[in-house]
């Protein structure tokens, strides 16, 4: 079984925090103009437990 290197961990964990961040970041400003959309918000809610667990 192959470990994976410290770099090539941080280099995934940017790359996924980067994901989350963007989506967040474009939720966001949708639900400033949308503040109603439930199924954004709770997408969302998602998003940032995802964040969390990466």
């Amino acid at each position: 079984m192959n470990m994976i290197d410290d770099d090539e961990l941080r280099a995934v964990f940017k790359i996924a925090s980067e994901e989350h961040l963007q989506s967040l970041d474009d939720g966001l400003l949708y639900l400033e103009k949308h503040p109603a959309d439930r199924a954004t918000l709770e997408a969302l809610m998602r998003e940032a437990h995802s964040l969390k667990g990466v």
